[in-house]
C-alpha cells in the first residue's frame, strides 16, 4: 500500500487512512496481532503518531491488516 513512501510519509497516510474508514488505532492493533504482528499497541501508537520506527516487516504487516480490514470486512 505505502511501503514506496519514506517511513516518515508512510505512518502519516496510515494514519489519514484509518481516520477516513473510521477505524480506531486499538482495532488496527487487534487485527494485526491476530495475523501474527508482534508490536505492542503503545508501540504501533507511536508509530502512527510518527514518534517510533517499526521494523519493515512489522509496518508491511500492520498496512496488510488495514488493508484486510476495509477491504475483506
Amino acid at each position: 500500500m505505502h511501503s514506496f513512501l519514506p517511513i516518515t510519509q508512510a505512518h502519516e497516510c496510515l494514519r489519514g487512512d484509518l481516520q477516513t474508514v473510521d477505524i480506531l488505532p486499538g482495532e488496527l492493533w487487534m487485527y494485526y496481532v491476530g495475523i501474527g504482528g508482534h508490536a505492542s499497541e503503545p508501540q504501533v501508537r507511536a508509530y502512527l503518531d510518527g514518534t517510533l520506527t517499526l521494523p519493515p516487516s512489522q509496518r508491511e504487516l500492520l498496512e496488510h491488516a488495514f488493508e484486510e480490514m476495509v477491504f475483506y470486512p
